[in-house]
């Protein structure tokens, strides 16, 4: 029994390392969010944008995070995300990195689609535009 669970625990570790190799070949910083907006996941391009480490922002309410990101102007679609059916929403705002530095962002929100195509959340993209004048990123 000990084997199987040993066995079950590793499968479960290559699948996360997977899914955080995934999340980091993004050049947007990716957060997903359940139906209550809360953090289920965020990635080191997020980090890199915003200045919250993954600890700070995940299990917290997306509303409630100090991170430069203006989510007043993008709340209400994210809630219409939250939606069975929606199609994604792209939404260009003006953003405050963690550097202190305005940049010209696109916001993508997209539904978390769980096996029968019901929404379970939303993913969240942000990416710099190009021509922001945050090029200091390495």
């Amino acid at each position: 029994m000990n084997a199987e669970f040993d066995q079950r625990t590793d499968d479960l570790n290559q699948v996360n390392s997977f899914l955080e190799s995934i999340l980091a070949s993004f050049n947007a910083g990716v957060i997903v969010l359940d139906p209550n907006l809360r953090v289920q996941a965020w990635s080191a391009r997020a980090t890199d944008l915003w200045g919250l480490a993954p600890e700070e922002a995940v299990g917290e309410h997306f509303a409630n995070l100090d991170s430069g990101l203006p989510v007043a102007e993008v709340l209400d679609d994210i809630r219409d995300g939250l939606a069975d059916g929606a199609a994604p929403v792209h939404r260009k705002v003006t953003a405050v990195t963690r550097r202190g530095t305005r940049i010209e962002c696109r916001v993508t929100i997209t539904p978390l689609l769980g096996p029968r195509g019901a929404s379970r959340g939303a993913i969240v993209l942000t990416e710099e535009l190009d021509g922001s004048k945050d090029s200091a990123r390495s």
